[in-house]
């Protein structure tokens, strides 16, 4: 038997398809014969010039799936290409039976097996309305894959973006790296700057089996480093605008992190230093700019920030802390905030200046003396 769907816009398709905000052509034909524990089924789909609400991708695509069943595997291929050329082309088979389907109909599903490809070319950036709202642009490319899901998966991601731009911030290249082996969640991602760079790994123990989707595993340790050389922090404003409407100067940094949930300890190494920052909290307003700020991390569990200080668009803000962990459980943190006499900074209040303060606040942070919380003075 055959069934056709002649080309016809998705917009006029009825509401309950979920078709609603996309358009495109749309034209597919299904094929089968045999019996139904041995169904060779062949299907194909085109869609035309496919668009979607340009909040989420304002680039036209034409779209082409194939799938064919023999009653015990699936191959399914998907291509979508632009005015460019080809920019996406992915594959994926499925081994399950056809005798196991028909005798699950109404209940659990029957034993299966997937396995999946996709290759990404020069996709641009921009047309993402998440990325093109942070002013992100540049093309990606790169390969995914996934092994063995719903049984032992495996899985592997490496993309890269060679002509990124953050706002006018315009960097000679940029990856990241995932890789999943059945035991260690493995990840790598740079960004190379014109003056400047910053690298950061991850080696986190993680389980996945027959499971849809992996999870952490708090038997395993876990590492994280991060090395950044006059990395510009503007790179990252985009990824933070919910805290900070603008971020920008000098980062240096070599920390590494060793955390063993099964020990409950935590083990942090290392420094991290701003120069040259420029700071407006998304939520306060008001610049500080000549920002500038050394923290530093011993394994001891003792974090310390030191010579940290700004410049409002007239006064100074100089601070001071140190907090401590034993393990990963919090023991404390002591903080002193200061504003110079003579050099004061002015109260804002709905972008209306309406005085000029000084002084000094100091903070203890401590955990509460019984129950959950924290006590604050």
């Amino acid at each position: 038997g055959s069934i056709t769907i002649p080309a016809r816009d998705l917009a006029g398709f009825p509401a309950f398809f979920g078709t609603r905000g996309v358009h495109g052509q749309l034209s597919a034909s299904v094929t089968w014969s045999g019996t139904p524990e041995h169904p060779p089924i062949d299907a194909h789909a085109a869609l035309g010039h496919a668009q979607t609400d340009v909040t989420v991708l304002s680039l036209p695509l034409d779209l082409d799936a194939t799938a064919h069943y023999d009653g015990a595997h699936a191959d399914v291929t998907l291509g979508a290409n632009a005015r460019r050329g080809q920019m996406l082309s992915a594959s994926a088979g499925i081994d399950v039976l056809a005798t196991d389907l028909l005798a699950s109909l109404g209940g659990a599903l029957p034993p299966w097996r997937a396995s999946a490809r996709a290759k990404l070319t020069r996709f641009p950036l921009q047309t993402l309305a998440v990325l093109d709202d942070r002013q992100v642009r540049g093309h990606a490319s790169g390969e995914v894959s996934i092994d063995g899901l719903h049984d032992d998966a495996r899985a592997s991601l490496d993309l890269t973006a060679d002509d990124l731009t953050v706002g006018e911030i315009a960097c000679k290249g940029a990856g990241v790296e995932l890789s999943f082996d059945g035991q260690v969640l493995a990840g790598a991602t740079h960004v190379e700057e014109e003056d400047g760079s910053i690298q950061a790994s991850a080696h986190i123990g993680a389980r996945w089996g027959a499971a849809m989707t992996p999870s952490l595993d708090s038997t395993q340790p876990a590492d994280v480093s991060v090395t950044a050389k006059n990395f510009r922090a503007g790179v990252l404003q985009p990824l933070l605008s919910s805290v900070f409407a603008e971020l920008d100067g000098r980062v240096d940094a070599d920390v590494q992190v060793h955390a063993d949930r099964a020990t409950r300890t935590l083990a942090p190494q290392g420094t991290i230093k701003l120069s040259g920052g420029v700071i407006e909290l998304a939520s306060v307003g008001g610049e500080f700019h000549d920002a500038s700020a050394v923290i530093s991390l011993t394994p001891d569990g003792v974090v310390k920030l030191q010579s940290a200080s700004a410049k409002g668009l007239s006064g100074k803000v100089e601070a001071a802390a140190t907090a401590r962990f034993s393990g990963a459980r919090f023991v404390g943190a002591r903080g002193i905030v200061q504003v110079p006499h003579q050099e004061p900074l002015p109260l804002v209040l709905d972008g209306v200046q309406v005085g000029l303060f000084d002084g000094q606040i100091g903070l203890d942070v401590d955990p509460a003396a019984s129950g959950p919380g924290l006590d604050v003075k």
